[in-house]
């Protein structure tokens, strides 16, 4: 069994490198399958994979018994450290079945657990595979140890392990990708194999590259003795991955004043924000947000009738140029304006203002321009009904309509997808869909989400969370002393530049009314010092 498993030597950046460029300079073979459709498609991921990672054969390992894996796992444990990546049908970790698992520890062979792969003939599950409860199993018993766990893009593979094998216990302890993102937010190719290839081979190619010939099928179909290589590839990688990052992100509680390479600040940030953070990202996409589905097909009702009374208010005022409209179509034979003039095109509607109406463009760089902006700034009563029109259309498209669609069949709630360095700057972000921009200005919309029973849905803000930040790291005795005292920062800034009082600075006056001229010199204060927050790398204040 020791045979089966141990290799003298992983391969290092020297033999990898010669490997690349051999890769590179080598012409690929064209090979000629039969075939059509899904049995065509197969047979060139066969000849492929046969062609440019056959010699591979013998340094991966596919374990098709739990006996296989229980032993596999030991050898993580006596390592205290395994890199995992999972395989499955989509990209719902809920929904998605998972297909199989890729592993590796130092000095033992990449290994690839089947689990859901059915042929691609009948649709039946083949034989020599482990079930979920079997892989379940032996990951309770490796957890246990606590070994290092490497991952990449953690939260996807925690996901699926907890959903798709029961293992609720599972963990990730170096996430490569948010490491990644730490050490180089801009760079321009994010996925594991551009960084691998791109900080472990040097620039050099990888003959595992070339993912776009999965493209349009679903691993669980692909035959286990030809997906095996490429998949447990990844886990050797992404290990490979780990151990170049961990020459830059370190960080020594019991040596605070030991700093790597000028980096403790941003390691900092990676082991005492951004991975005590991937559990919990977990947990929110896991848990998701019920939704009103009766709530919501009145709020249907009543916006798409709105929506049609903006349309009719479109055409209505369109019809006061009915003359101008049809002289146009006479003189020139082949316009592309429909009868009636159709909103939705921003083409028609340019043709309407500017051709048709004669409107002055009010953007010399855009003057054909049909966006918002300048619709603002065109004074016409055309222009108002096509941003009513939008306005309208857009809550109904973008949310009311769309989000039933988004609810997860498996348990009628809503689980979007949330980035814990979604943004450049490090900021959050969600997607699929983006319920950080549900409309605040529509009180409708918002009450889609509900609490699911028994339970109570809470809403929660911080007050200046990034000026005060700022000012226990600057100490900025001005800023500190306005907190102090109880003092809006952005009214004691803005009377500084206005060289004004504090007073005339504020949104509302002593007996609550609105101040509109504190309320413009308050806005432009808070405009300028968030606007400066946001230019601050997190890791620079922080060290």
């Amino acid at each position: 069994m020791m045979a089966l498993f141990n290799v003298p030597k992983r391969p290092g950046r020297e033999q990898d490198k010669s490997i690349a460029t051999k890769s590179k300079s080598k012409t690929r073979a064209t090979t000629t399958v039969k075939g059509s459709g899904l049995l065509g498609q197969i047979n060139q991921i066969k000849a492929m994979v046969e062609t440019h990672l056959g010699k591979f054969k013998d340094d991966y390992v596919i374990l098709t018994s739990e006996e296989l894996l229980h032993k596999y796992f030991s050898f993580c444990i006596d390592n205290g450290v395994i890199s995992i990546d999972t395989e499955t049908t989509g990209l719902d970790p809920i929904l998605d079945s998972i297909v199989g698992l890729c592993i590796y520890t130092p000095n033992h062979k990449p290994a690839y657990v089947p689990i859901n792969h059915v042929s691609y003939v009948t649709g039946v599950r083949v034989e020599n595979q482990l079930t979920e409860k079997q892989v379940a199993n032996q990951f309770d018993m490796l957890l246990k140890y606590h070994p290092d766990i490497i991952m990449f893009n953690a939260k996807f593979d925690i996901r699926v392990i907890r959903n798709q094998l029961g293992v609720k216990d599972i963990y990730c302890t170096w996430d490569c990708y948010l490491a990644g993102r730490l050490l180089n937010e801009n760079e321009e190719s994010k996925g594991l194999k551009a960084l691998h290839q791109k900080y472990v081979l040097d620039g050099k190619e990888d003959e595992f590259k070339f993912d776009t010939l999965f493209k349009g099928i679903t691993a669980d179909k692909i035959p286990i003795q030809t997906f095996y290589l490429y998949a447990a590839h990844d886990a050797i990688i992404t290990y490979e991955l780990y151990q170049y990052q961990k020459q830059y992100l370190y960080y020594d509680e019991t040596k605070p004043n030991e700093d790597r390479n000028g980096m403790n600040g941003v390691s900092w940030v990676f082991f005492n924000i951004e991975m005590p953070c991937i559990k919990v990202v977990c947990d929110m996409e896991d848990n998701g947000v019920k939704f009103d589905f009766e709530y919501q097909q009145k709020l249907s009702e009543k916006y798409n009738r709105l929506l049609a009374e903006k349309t009719q208010e479109f055409y209505k005022v369109c019809s006061l140029y009915d003359k101008e409209i049809e002289e146009y179509k006479k003189k020139n034979v082949n316009h592309k304006l429909d009868t009636p003039i159709n909103i939705g095109s921003p083409t028609q509607i340019a043709t309407l203002l500017y051709d048709i109406m004669q409107v002055e463009p009010p953007d010399p760089k855009s003057p054909r321009g049909t966006g918002e902006a300048i619709l603002q700034k065109i004074d016409s009563p055309i222009a108002k009904a096509i941003l009513d029109y939008r306005e309208m259309s857009k809550l109904v498209s973008t949310y009311i309509d769309k989000l039933p669609g988004c609810v997860n069949p498996k348990d009628g709630r809503i689980h979007c997808s949330f980035n814990q360095y979604g943004a450049d700057t490090g900021r959050f972000s969600s997607s699929d869909p983006n319920l950080q921009n549900i409309p605040s200005h529509n009180k409708d919309i918002r009450k889609m989400f509900v609490a699911a029973d028994g339970y109570v849905l809470m809403s929660s803000d911080y007050s200046q969370q990034e000026p005060k930040v700022m000012t226990q790291m600057c100490s900025d005795p001005k800023m500190i002393k306005a907190y102090q005292e109880g003092k809006d920062l952005y009214a004691e800034i803005a009377a500084l530049s206005f060289n004004t009082s504090y007073d005339n600075c504020l949104e509302f006056r002593p007996d609550g009314t609105t101040n509109p001229e504190g309320k413009n010199r308050r806005s432009q204060a808070k405009s300028i010092l968030l606007g400066r927050l946001n230019k601050m790398p997190l890791m620079l204040v922080i060290a």
